[in-house]
């Protein structure tokens, strides 16, 4: 007996409905996409439930004649593509002709429409692989009701997620659309409550404001570039405002929403030495390049799109969003304080308290809290280890922002207590080492003149890391730094730049290595250069618990505040924190 067979329709229908019909979500994706593809100049979302119990689309779209509607309902049917030589520009969110028949494989589907020429409208309602047409009035446009999602297949329902989170997932699949296509206003309901509405024909910021927030949108960094045939227009987040996912990041290709490898490299490096190893920022990118430039027919759900040249891709979203970020600096916001929780005196010990718990608590959320900073509990002394020293030293007339600054002391030989005009600014010392390392080194691009050693060093790093660290080894010889492979899985260091501190060679081998091993062993020397240049800035550094004198903080902040992008390290750690005096302020009630 045969063991291979042809399946039956049904079997087959639900198969494609697995591939296409991911959750609530996905309907929501597809239906709104249709809409779209009809020219709707409004559309309407309604999700009940979390999208299991009914999901409606509304839109004022073409809208289909008796016939059209009969064939929506046949796997591959579609108005969008009529050739191969169609796929080559595909302009339509929609083109295989899948999503109504999988969707109605699944579900109970009833679907009104009427097309503009034609005087009444027409109803369909397809139940068990059945589409029954007939006469009712509608008005011009197409509605789609999905209900009972999953009703045939309970197993699909049981690893479904909860409405809840179905919901948030639909509700970001629509948000993404809206912010795709600025023309056609939208809404979006849940459980018969409006939950976003947008405006028809507006400018991206517009359409960013309605959808993200205006309060979000005023933090953002507006971004227009052209090259050629490739334009773009982003509005970014400041190197201060980081998330733990990449599920803030929007990318639009040519009126698309759709995930691009290039592209999300490109945003990454503009950020790169910016944030943190694992953030990542919030930004709106809109691309427009030519249609054969791009080959949108290579995601089962055409959720990622591939360009004919990646890397001019990359490059030219890399360049805008760097040049852009590098000329507006990072803005480190300043801390807000709860005030104390009755009128108390200025003075008083509740205000004494609420600053000191404020600062600490503001401290602490941001990973720069070392214990025993403070006294005892309620004492509010400050433990400076430079108490004794002159009461501040003047580092420097003015910082970039204008305002005159001081360094008043250190603490817990961690952090760099520094007055910027009317603000409190505490250092990092270590993080604001390392920026200055990077910059000082990146500037003389192995001219800064070499420290030879008396005796060079010999160490053996073991097989894995020495197989990392030799494409490294032309980075860190043309940084100034004298290493060279000494057989099997030892290296000799000979010589470093000057004002580097090496110290144990083997750790300051294996941080190099890290780094370059962390930014995924790039293969172009360019990437293992500023790989490198990590590696040794962050090693070089003076670390938390070393003591400084004045002038060494001088010096530092001198240097930090001459820094491009004297916020963050080389990594994307803060290198500072700013406690603004008005804030202050009102905590004394002034």
């Amino acid at each position: 007996m045969a063991k291979v067979r042809k399946l039956d329709e049904a079997t087959i229908a639900l198969i494609a409905a697995g591939e296409v019909v991911e959750g609530p979500w996905s309907v929501v994706k597809e239906l709104t996409e249709n809409s779209l593809d009809a020219g709707a100049g409004r559309v309407d979302v309604s999700v009940d439930g979390g999208g299991f119990k009914e999901i409606k689309v509304t839109d004022d779209g073409c809208g289909m004649g008796e016939e059209d509607l009969a064939l929506a309902f046949e796997r591959y049917a579609t108005s969008k593509v009529a050739g191969p030589e169609d796929l080559d520009a595909v302009a339509t969110l929609g083109f295989r002709g899948e999503a109504l028949p999988a969707i109605a494989a699944v579900s109970r589907v009833t679907v009104y429409t009427r097309a503009e020429d034609e005087p009444t409208g027409l109803k369909a309602e397809v139940a068990a692989g059945t589409v029954a047409v007939s006469r009712e009035g509608a008005p011009p446009g197409t509605t789609v009701i999905v209900r009972d999602l999953f009703y045939n297949v309970p197993v699909r329902r049981k690893f479904a997620g909860r409405p809840a989170s179905e919901w948030r997932r639909a509700a970001e699949a629509f948000k993404r659309l809206a912010l795709a296509r600025l023309a056609p206003a939208f809404s979006l309901t849940k459980d018969r409550r409006l939950q976003y509405t947008t405006s028809a024909d507006a400018t991206a910021r517009q359409r960013v404001g309605e959808v993200l927030g205006w309060e979000l949108l005023d933090q953002l960094i507006p971004v227009a570039a052209q090259r050629g045939d490739f334009s773009l227009e982003a509005y970014l987040s400041p190197a201060s405002a980081s998330y733990g996912t990449t599920g803030n990041i929007y990318t639009v290709v040519n009126g698309r929403p759709a995930r691009a490898k290039p592209v999300f490299k490109g945003v990454m490096s503009a950020y790169d030495g910016r944030l943190e190893r694992g953030r990542y920022p919030l930004v709106v990118l809109y691309l427009d390049v030519p249609a054969e430039a791009v080959d949108v027919n290579v995601h089962p759900r055409k959720e990622e799109v591939r360009f004919a040249d990646g890397a001019a891709a990359f490059e030219f979203v890399s360049r805008a969003l760097r040049e852009e970020l590098a000329r507006v600096g990072v803005v480190v916001p300043s801390t807000t304080f709860e005030m104390p929780s009755r009128k108390a005196p200025s003075g008083s010990p509740e205000v004494t308290a609420a600053i000191r718990e404020s600062v600490q608590g503001y401290l602490k959320r941001h990973g720069l809290w070392p214990e025993g900073m403070f006294g005892g509990v309620g004492s509010g002394e400050v433990k400076a280890e430079a108490a004794a020293a002159p009461a501040g030293v003047a580092v420097a007339e003015r910082s970039p922002d204008g305002g005159s600054v001081e360094v008043l002391g250190q603490l817990d030989n961690t952090y760099v207590i520094v007055r910027r005009g009317g603000d409190l600014v505490v250092v990092d010392q270590h993080t604001a080492h390392e920026r200055v390392i990077y910059d000082r080194l990146a500037r003389a691009a192995g001219d800064a003149g070499r420290q030879e050693l008396l005796m060079p060093v010999t160490v053996s790093l073991g097989a894995a890391a020495a197989a990392d660290l030799r494409p490294c080894l032309q980075a860190l010889n043309d940084l100034g730094f004298g290493v060279e492979e000494f057989g099997g899985d030892a290296f000799v260091l000979r010589g470093h730049p000057n004002d580097v501190r090496v110290g144990d060679v083997e750790k300051f081998l294996a941080r190099v290595v890290t780094d370059f091993v962390e930014e995924g062993r790039p293969a172009e020397l360019e990437r293992r250069r500023e790989s490198v240049l990590k590696g040794v800035a962050c090693h070089g550094a003076v670390k938390a618990g070393e003591r400084l004198e004045h002038a060494e903080m001088a010096a530092l902040v001198r240097d930090l505040f001459a820094s491009p992008s004297p916020d963050v390290c080389p990594h994307g750690r803060p290198t500072m924190v700013n406690l603004a005096a008005r804030d202050l302020a009102r905590l004394f009630r002034r």
